[in-house]
C-alpha cells in the first residue's frame, strides 16, 4: 500500500491543514519514544561542542520539540504553521516558511528533522536534505527521525497528511549518503500490529507501553530484535572533497 503522492498540493492548502491539525493535535507516545532517542544525542553534541548548541528544529509543529531543544542552546523553529508554536511558547523564536523554497538565514550546529521528509513528494526529498546540509556548520549534525515503511504500511491506516512519501533504511541511507555520514542508527515505537487490531489488546499494551511508561526499556530491548515504526539517525556533515587540485 503505497502512500506516495503523484501531485503537488499547494503551499497555502497545506498550511491551512496543519493550522487545524496543530491546533487540536496533543503529545502522544510517538513524540515521547523519539524524544528519547533524540536528547542524548543533543546532549552528547553539546558536550563534544563544549558550549551551548545552535540548533534549528525543521517542521517544529506544535512547538514541543522546540521547547525540548531549547534547554540544550539557541532554538530556530520553522514550519508553514507556527501559530500554534507562537502561542503555546511565546518565549522561543519561530520562522513561518516554505523549506523548499524559501531562504533561511543562519548556520546551525543541529538541525533536527523529526517526521518531516515523508511530508515531500520524492523529488524533493534531495533537495530537503541538501538545504540541511547547507544550513549545518563545517561540523554539523542531523538529527533526522522518520517513519519505517515497511513496519508503518502495516500499522498506520488513517491520520494521514496531505502528504505521505515513506522511506525504507535503504532508501533514506542512499538520500543521506551524497550529505552525510552516518553515526548512530535504530528505531523506535513497537506496537505491534496485532494489539492494534483487537481493542483488549491495545488497550492493554497501551497501558503498559504508554501510561505506564515500559516504552522507556522496552524500545531498548526491542530495537535489537525488531524493527519499530520510525527510523532515527544521526548523521553528520560530510566534508566535501576539494576536486580542482
Amino acid at each position: 500500500m503505497s502512500h506516495d503522492n503523484k501531485s503537488e498540493i499547494p503551499f497555502q492548502e497545506q498550511k491551512l491543514f496543519y493550522d487545524q491539525r496543530w491546533e487540536n493535535k496533543r503529545p502522544v507516545i510517538d513524540q515521547r519514544c523519539k524524544v528519547q532517542f533524540i536528547v542524548p544525542h543533543i546532549k552528547q553534541i553539546r558536550t563534544r561542542l563544549g558550549r551551548p548548541l545552535k540548533i534549528c528544529d525543521f517542521g517544529c509543529g506544535r512547538g514541543w520539540l522546540s521547547a525540548i531543544l531549547s534547554k540544550y542552546g539557541d532554538v530556530l523553529g520553522i514550519d508553514q504553521s507556527i501559530s500554534m508554536a507562537e502561542k503555546s511558547f511565546p518565549k522561543l523564536k519561530f520562522k513561518q516558511a516554505n523549506i523548499i523554497t524559501d531562504h533561511i538565514e543562519g548556520q546551525y550546529d543541529v538541525v533536527v528533522s523529526s517526521e518531516v521528509i515523508e511530508h515531500f513528494e520524492a523529488q524533493y526529498q534531495p533537495i530537503y536534505l541538501k538545504k540541511i546540509y547547507d544550513l549545518l556548520e563545517p561540523n554539523g549534525y542531523l538529527i533526522l527521525t522518520t517513519p519505517n515503511k515497511p513496519v508503518i504500511e502495516e500499522s498506520i491506516k488513517e491520520d494521514l497528511q496531505p502528504v505521505e512519501t515513506w522511506l525504507d533504511k535503504d532508501s533514506l541511507f542512499s538520500l543521506l549518503q551524497p550529505y552525510f555520514a552516518i553515526e548512530a542508527f535504530s528505531t523506535t515505537m513497537f506496537f505491534p500490529t496485532f494489539f492494534r487490531k483487537y481493542r483488549p489488546f491495545n488497550l492493554m499494551y497501551s497501558l503498559f507501553y504508554d501510561t505506564m511508561e515500559f516504552y522507556r526499556l522496552l524500545d531498548k530491548i526491542l530495537a535489537r530484535i525488531w524493527d519499530g515504526i520510525y527510523l532515527e539517525i544521526v548523521a553528520k556533515k560530510a566534508i566535501k572533497e576539494d576536486k580542482s587540485t
